[in-house]
Formats: structure tokens, C-alpha cells, sequence
């Protein structure tokens, strides 16, 4: 192998190594993304318009859905007046 293929094995072992360990970001979804992704379930909107909406697929949707309702949870938690559970109204 010449010089140049020697160079890109290792720069290519060096960034797999550091993806690997966590060194590097992968694919991460911009923060104005994110922010908008949140904000359409919030308003009523369901998974699938929301990718359609935000050009994201749904996997990445739920999985942020999750890690924000994770966050929130303690802080729920902590809510002397939060209730689990309000019955239908029947008026």
C-alpha cells in the first residue's frame, strides 16, 4: 500500500475510534430542528405530520419525544398539584 492509502486507513481508524467512544457527535439533529419537532405535538400535531412537516422521519421524532419526556419527568414529579390522571367529563 503507498503512502496515501497508509494515511486514510488511519485517519479512518482514528475517526471510527472516536465516533465509536462517543468522542464525536454523529448524526445529531440541529437545535432549531429539535425546537420545531417539540413544538408540533405540542400544538395538537400527530408524528406523522410532524415528519412531513419537518422533512425528519418518525424515528428520530419518537426518540426525542422520549429523551424530552425523560427530562421532564422528574420536574412532573415534583409538582404538588400534578395529578396522573383527570377524569372524563361528563357534563
Amino acid at each position: 500500500m503507498n503512502d496515501l492509502g497508509n494515511l486514510r486507513k488511519n485517519v479512518n481508524e482514528k475517526i471510527f475510534e472516536a465516533l465509536w467512544n462517543g468522542i464525536l457527535p454523529m448524526n445529531r439533529t440541529p437545535p432549531a430542528r429539535r425546537t420545531q419537532i417539540i413544538n408540533c405535538p405540542v400544538e395538537g400535531n400527530s408524528i406523522r405530520s410532524t415528519e412531513r412537516m419537518t422533512g425528519t422521519h418518525r424515528d428520530p421524532i419518537c426518540r426525542l419525544l422520549v429523551e424530552v419526556g425523560t427530562g421532564c419527568q422528574p420536574r412532573a414529579d415534583e409538582r404538588p398539584d400534578a395529578r396522573p390522571f383527570l377524569p372524563p367529563y361528563s357534563g
